[in-house]
Parts: structure tokens; sequence; C-alpha cells
């Protein structure tokens, strides 16, 4: 269970990290909600590429 929960902290971590670098990038108009719909596709879709 040490491992997944490691996991489960590390794609947090990653997610937030990523999240703020859009975030600050983009346009401050668009919701954080909004970066995070993104960013699930795009993860959803690398996921059935691997």
């Amino acid at each position: 269970m040490g491992k997944a929960v490691t996991q489960l902290a590390a794609a947090f971590s990653a997610a937030y990290i990523q999240l703020a670098l859009i975030h600050d990038e983009g346009d401050p108009a668009i919701p954080s909600a909004e970066v995070l719909r993104d960013m699930a596709i795009r993860a959803e879709g690398a996921e059935g590429d691997a």
C-alpha cells in the first residue's frame, strides 16, 4: 500500500505543478476547472497510446 500512496501523492503533485504552469502561462479568465478538465482528457488519451 505504501507504493500506491506514494504514486498517488506524486500524481497529485505533478498535476498541481502542471496546473500552475498552464494557468500562469494562459488566459487568466480560464478557470482552473477548465485547465484540469483539459489535462484529464490529455492524460486519458496518453494512456490509450501506451
